[in-house]
């Protein structure tokens, strides 16, 4: 998921493993000491004071001293526990072999099983590393280091309640100031991070510390674009929770900031196509943006629509701001986005529904969000990497479309270190694909083997069509009817078994028993708002209700009337998206944030084609957790 969280923190110092080692520093020099469990006591008080390069010279002065002591097996430990916050993996590995073949008391095994479990986190076993820490029930010497560990692995599988519940634990094991702020920044960030859905979950909460830190977040995150609803929620909050961590850190740093970046227009001019080839899908986001404005307490600002079809987009915008706009939502049309990034300046910031074409450089105060197929094939991508697949097959239907489709995720794919192994493209107007999906499973080699070797030895040759074992998942660009054909067929040559990842395009929205039946077990990227995920507005806008509000848009244009939504309720938080990276708002079009060059992206959710249709995929990962 994304919707996978992952990387967002550094939850854990025995993670800077994962980051190039810093060049060395000079060794400390070591006082001499008459023994070596003099050396050792003086190693202590140094890693407790924080000067983990001192302590580490004093346990390898210990060591080198009397290998043979009796404390040497807890020295190792000790050396390696520093190292492994160093981010000295290598080393941290040297000493567990040193210790594979010595005899340890319980509680130097438990030490042990921790720091392998750290080194398989570093190096990205995150499933091996929670089943080794488990079933740990860690003494009281290194429970903070065991709850650091434990955080750390459910981040990385994307369980940020259950991580922040781990730095909770961990805190009541931490003494210095400077640590324990450190760790209330680091719970903090897990649950405003964490979808909404997680947090609604744990609602009510309970009295305690953790219920304090969830329901902090869940008000936070739910009344953050309402700036009076939110002081009164806080309010409450602080009667309910008195003395909690949370309440000096984010009442004072996080909400504040939130306050002074919202954006408040009085009027704002919507552009968008209201005529012409494209009036049904403008009139769509116009509908989604009346409906979230209407749904506010009337108190929003005043909201001007002005037709764009067939217009000069850089004199109508010009008019929109002398008459008095102080904020714009559109154009649609992509040639109309593009004459605005190439103007010369914006006086007022415009939050387009489309983005600028590639090779076109956009320009301040131009802010893109749109519905770009090549946003759900980057999330497809990422969403593989997060399951852990390396190689992949891309098959996308001829065309400029699916060309955008297959050139978006081998770009997102390769960037976070997977293969492609071989693009094919299918002609969408044919119903037999049996050609580019032999030549993608290396079917029709084996065939020209069989065929070469008829030709040599002039006698029959027995050949058995047998497909490539390299390829791990086949990302398909496709439609529902496209999907079912490619993928029927794929079964028929030998695809029996091999993963199928797409994009939103093939989830056919309304009931088809016998098309579930077809894609049963295909995975694809898929809005909130489609898998009718449980987005809710704090006006109390969700799926049902705009259902009943608004029947035809929401037919018809679904996704288009669920970005007016996200649009308008984008406008306040612009600037502060910009200027905050990673933040994210929960969406009905996605979790959305802003990148670098001022574009919206759309963090979208897993889905799979069940025996019911589709449904929200439940990671395998999380499922065999025991938290």
């Amino acid at each position: 998921m994304r919707y996978r969280l992952l990387a967002v923190l550094l939850l854990t110092t025995l993670l800077y493993a994962c980051a190039p080692p810093e060049p060395p520093a000079p060794e400390p020099e070591v006082p001499p000491a008459e023994t070596a469990r003099e050396q050792a006591e003086r190693g202590e008080k140094a890693a407790r004071r924080g000067d983990p390069e001192t302590a580490e010279a004093h346990f390898r002065a210990a060591l080198e001293a009397a290998p043979e002591d009796d404390e040497a097996a807890t020295w190792t430990l000790r050396l390696a526990e520093m190292q492994a916050d160093m981010g000295q993996t290598a080393r941290v590995r040297d000493h567990l072999e040193d210790l594979a073949d010595v005899s340890l008391d319980e509680t130097q095994e438990a030490r042990k099983q921790l720091l392998e479990a750290s080194l398989k986190l570093a190096s990205g076993q995150v499933l091996s590393a929670w089943r080794t820490i488990q079933p740990m029930t860690p003494p009281d010497a290194f429970a903070e280091r065991y709850y650091q560990v434990r955080a750390g692995a459910l981040e990385q599988l994307d369980l940020p309640v259950d991580a922040a519940r781990a730095l909770v634990e961990r805190s009541e094991w931490l003494s210095d100031e400077q640590a324990l702020k450190h760790n209330h920044e680091q719970t903090w960030s897990l649950l405003d991070n964490a979808p909404l859905g997680s947090l609604q979950d744990r609602r009510p909460v309970s009295a305690d510390r953790l219920g304090g830190w969830i329901e902090l977040a869940w008000l936070v995150r739910n009344y953050r674009l309402e700036p009076r609803q939110l002081d009164d929620a806080l309010a409450r909050w602080e009667r309910q929770f008195p003395d909690h961590p949370g309440g000096p850190h984010v009442l004072a740093h996080t909400v504040g900031e939130y306050r002074e970046r919202v954006i408040e227009p009085e009027e704002i001019a919507v552009l968008l196509p209201l005529s012409g080839p494209l009036a049904d899908a403008g009139q769509a986001i116009r509908d989604g943006i009346m409906a979230a404005h209407l749904a506010g307490d009337g108190g929003g600002p005043d909201i001007r629509i002005l037709d764009s079809a067939g217009q000069e987009i850089i004199p109508l915008y010009r008019q929109a701001v002398e008459d008095g706009a102080d904020l714009v939502i559109g154009p649609l049309e992509k040639d109309q986005v593009d004459a605005l990034a190439r103007a010369d300046d914006l006086p007022v910031p415009v939050l387009a529904l489309n983005t600028v074409s590639r090779g076109i450089e956009s320009i301040p105060g131009l802010y893109q969000f749109g519905l770009a197929p090549e946003d759900d094939a980057a999330e497809a991508a990422r969403h593989a990497r997060d399951r852990g697949w390396q190689r992949a097959l891309v098959l996308v239907p001829d065309g400029n479309w699916g060309e955008r489709l297959a050139e978006a995720f081998t770009e997102a794919f390769e960037a976070e270190g997977g293969e492609v192994l071989e693009r094919q493209r299918f002609q969408s107007d044919r119903s037999d694909h049996s050609q580019p999906l032999r030549a993608l499973l290396n079917l029709d080699i084996g065939e020209r083997r069989a065929r070469q070797l008829r030709s040599t030895l002039q006698r029959s040759v027995e050949h058995v069509d047998r497909r490539r074992q390299d390829a791990e998942f086949l990302f398909l660009g496709a439609t529902a009817p496209q999907a079912r054909l490619v993928v029927t067929q794929l079964h028929y040559h030998q695809g029996v078994g091999l993963p199928v990842l797409g994009t939103s395009h093939m989830h056919a929205s309304q009931p088809d028993q016998e098309l579930w039946s077809d894609l049963e077990g295909v995975l694809f990227m898929e809005t909130p708002w489609m898998l009718n995920a449980g987005v809710r507005t704090d006006d109390g806008l969700d799926r049902a209700t705009l259902e009943e509000l608004w029947p035809e848009p929401m037919a018809s244009h679904g996704r288009l009337f669920a970005l007016g939504v996200d649009a308008y309720r984008l406008v306040p938080y612009v600037e502060l998206l910009r200027e905050r990276g990673g933040e994210r708002i929960d969406g009905f079009s996605g979790r959305l944030e802003m990148d670098e060059r001022g574009r919206i992206l759309r963090g979208l959710l897993p889905a799979r084609y069940g025996g019911e249709g589709p449904e929200l995929l439940r990671e395998e990962a999380a499922e065999e957790l025991t938290l």
